[in-house]
């Protein structure tokens, strides 16, 4: 039996296996699969029985420039933001506030769409599982369903956002303060926030498209619930701890049978689809539970196996970033990841 990883990946087998790796010769592979995609930047965490193992970070916080990425750089985590959305309506959900099957429309009118009546009948479910009917983004200033809610699977930033603003309505808080004080803090997640804070800036990634700097918007200096996050691999881990423990959350599947996007295709009937607020796959290690990150030159990725109590996330700042996926999570005897393969990262 092959050994893995020591810093950052670990073979588990019934129970996990002792590390064998020393980790120059863990820290030497990970900067091989990094370098052989071209990637900028990297830093990443891995966790098993609740508790952070390893961390590693390899490449450049900026093309061009001199200063090395760590464990503490901070990425915009793009899509990985989603699922602390969800933990939030989790919790209001635990303390009776709201229930997950309550219409969005009984706790917040969302001036955006009140020129259409569906608009009364798409759930908080709905929306954390991309059955709102919404588009990804809307175009131009109004926002239009694509499509009847409940109809089907329809990836959509624009629910997210909807579902921050209700929280905002119901809690009386701005959602970066909502995040700060209901996530953030309380995990531990020191380096962490909804939009950037002047704190990061001596270590902070910056995006890359086509190894060239990026010049889109990714300080963000408004909450987006979507895709406004600003972390780092460390910090994600501990979210990922505290989410890997809500198995009654988790284990609420409902299976998508239809592509992400156009060009990428369809699952295997029951292998993908969605909880509440992140994805679930199901291969050779069992059901695992992912989400992708990918906005303005930034890529990110991590998947958890809650019956192994273990995960792993990283974060690039580079357009090649999820191109690691298959190599890393090989590496930790993941499993072919059928998430990132549906999402249409896989290479034809």
């Amino acid at each position: 039996m092959r050994c893995c990883l020591s810093l950052l990946l670990i073979l588990i087998l019934a129970v996990t296996a002792p590390a064998q790796d020393s980790p120059s010769q863990v820290r030497d592979q990970v900067e091989r699969i990094v370098n052989a995609h071209h990637v900028t930047g990297m830093s990443a965490a891995y966790f098993e029985g609740g508790q952070i193992v390893h961390t590693v970070a390899t490449g450049l916080d900026s093309a061009g420039g001199t200063q090395p990425v760590s464990s503490q750089t901070v990425f915009s985590a793009a899509s990985l933001s989603k699922p602390v959305l969800a933990y939030l309506v989790w919790q209001l959900a635990d303390e009776g506030i709201l229930d997950l099957d309550d219409p969005v429309s009984e706790h917040f009118d969302y001036a955006d769409l009140r020129h259409d009546d569906r608009a009364t009948i798409v759930t908080v479910r709905q929306l954390l599982t991309h059955h709102g009917g919404l588009p990804n983004w809307r175009e131009g200033d109004t926002l239009r369903f694509n499509q009847d809610p409940g109809l089907g699977f329809s990836y959509s930033g624009e629910g997210y956002v909807w579902l921050q603003r209700m929280l905002e309505h119901v809690t009386g808080l701005d959602y970066a303060a909502l995040a700060r004080q209901r996530v953030f803090e309380p995990l531990g997640m020191t380096r962490s926030s909804m939009v950037f804070e002047d704190r990061f800036q001596d270590d902070y990634a910056v995006p890359h498209n086509d190894h060239r700097h990026s010049e889109a918007m990714h300080r963000w200096s408004k909450p987006n619930a979507a895709a406004s996050l600003q972390t780092t691999a460390p910090d994600y881990a501990r979210f990922l701890i505290a989410l890997i423990k809500r198995t009654d959350m988790l284990e609420q599947h409902l299976p998508v049978n239809a592509a992400m996007w156009n060009d990428s295709p369809a699952p295997e009937a029951n292998t993908v689809g969605w909880v509440p607020g992140l994805g679930f796959q199901r291969g050779d290690r069992g059901t695992q539970y992912w989400h992708w990150g990918h906005n303005n030159g930034f890529r990110a990725y991590f998947t958890i196996v809650p019956a192994e109590e273990r995960g792993l996330v990283f974060f690039t700042n580079d357009s090649n970033g999820l191109d690691l996926v298959p190599d890393l999570t090989d590496y930790a005897e993941l499993g072919p990841q059928a998430g990132w393969r549906w999402a249409g990262y896989a290479p034809e």
